[in-house]
């Protein structure tokens, strides 16, 4: 079984995450929570690939390479980048808050519905 805590050296991730671990809410459809492995690997990853930001990944798309992060700091506005973008065209999506984050994740799975 893979390990979700998101207890991470390279960034303090916000509550709500954790909470979310702790309510079993770990698979939004289309979106998922990535395990500590595939967290530490695409941080380091992103870190390559976009040198000028510091990216903190904790979910990703299923059905292409979108990441949610929190951006520097700020562990409270949620970046959806397009990884492996050219540096520069990364930034998809910018929501204020986790909760805007996970409306936007049940958006997602009501258009891979539709389609």
């Amino acid at each position: 079984m893979s390990i979700i805590t998101f207890e991470h050296s390279f960034f303090t991730y916000p509550q709500q995450i954790k909470s979310l671990i702790s309510e079993g809410l770990v698979d939004f459809g289309a979106w998922y929570l990535m395990n500590d492995e595939q967290t530490s690997r695409r941080f380091e990853g992103l870190q390559t690939r976009y040198p000028d930001r510091r990216l903190y990944p904790f979910a990703k798309r299923d059905d292409n390479d979108d990441i949610a992060c929190f951006d520097g700091s700020d562990n409270t506005t949620v970046h959806v980048i397009h990884d492996f973008a050219n540096s520069g065209w990364e930034q998809k999506e910018i929501f204020p808050n986790i909760d805007a984050w996970l409306e936007y994740a049940e958006e997602c799975n009501l258009q891979n519905e539709s389609s």
